[in-house]
């Protein structure tokens, strides 16, 4: 048995500091009112309490000290500390939040930073991923890539492409893939630069549904077929009805060739009347 000894504020003591309490009723509890102990009141507990089982709690959970721990498995793999103020870290590997409906993940002051050490993948599935803000999405990287197996639309009031330094833009369809530039509603396509070389393995076609103007800022001339390479240049075709070349001066410049100029109707060579 065990000595009690009641105390002088309604207290009974069982036992001593080197003796241990055992209640050997091995009762399942499943309630606040069941089970081999059954206390009706509070519980103060000065040292470590361990549970072999399960442990139920009908209300609140609080851990009162700073830097607290919540810790999970044999090998603690899972903890969520707290981090002395008002904030908290959570330790996994790996970390898998899942829920079965919408879910929002948010801030009521401040950012909301992911930051991955191999990176960071957010995988929308079948539905679609969008990314909603009415300021600016800055997107800061080394090499940027953007893959779709289906169209890719980046739309906006204005969209802004431009690197950093002298750093290079490079649109590059892949195979076959066409790629085109302008819009469907009569907005105007303006491609500027420095120097712009428009380069192709292949044919090259500048095709406009009205006038197609090319010409440069000042005095700057205007060139065609400028490599040294033999090559033909066609102005025009057989369908063209007309064709003018307006200057205050003309060079045809055959080289060491011959010069032809041919009309089914005839070829005029005069000057304007003064």
């Amino acid at each position: 048995g065990y000595n009690s000894q009641a105390t002088g504020d309604n207290q009974v003591l069982l036992g001593t500091s080197s003796e241990s309490v055992i209640i050997p009723g091995t009762s399942e509890s499943n309630s606040s009112t069941t089970g081999a102990l059954q206390v009706a009141g509070g519980a103060g507990i000065a040292k470590d309490l361990y549970i072999g089982e399960d442990l139920y709690i009908g209300e609140d959970l609080f851990f009162k000290s700073d830097n607290s721990v919540l810790s999970m498995g044999i090998d603690d793999d899972f903890t969520i500390t707290h981090d002395g103020t008002t904030g908290a870290t959570i330790t996994a590997n790996p970390l898998t939040i899942t829920s079965s409906s919408s879910s929002t993940y948010s801030t009521s002051a401040g950012s909301l930073s992911l930051t991955g050490y191999d990176g960071i993948n957010i995988n929308g599935n079948t539905s679609e991923v969008d990314i909603t803000t009415t300021g600016n999405i800055d997107i800061n990287s080394g090499t940027l890539t953007i893959t779709s197996d289906a169209n890719t639309t980046v739309t906006g009031a204005s969209v802004e492409i431009e690197t950093i330094s002298n750093g290079s833009i490079n649109i590059d369809p892949h195979g076959t893939g066409n790629l085109t530039l302008g819009s469907v509603d009569n907005a105007t396509t303006a491609i500027s630069g420095n120097v712009l070389n428009i380069t192709s393995d292949g044919a090259t076609t500048l095709r406009s549904g009205g006038a197609l103007a090319i010409d440069t800022v000042g005095n700057d001339a205007i060139n065609f077929g400028t490599e040294a390479v033999a090559k033909t240049i066609t102005v025009g075709n057989d369908a063209s009805t007309l064709v003018n070349i307006n200057a205050i001066a003309i060079d045809l410049d055959a080289g060491s060739g011959n010069l032809t100029l041919d009309g089914s109707g005839g070829v005029n060579i005069g000057t304007a009347t003064t």
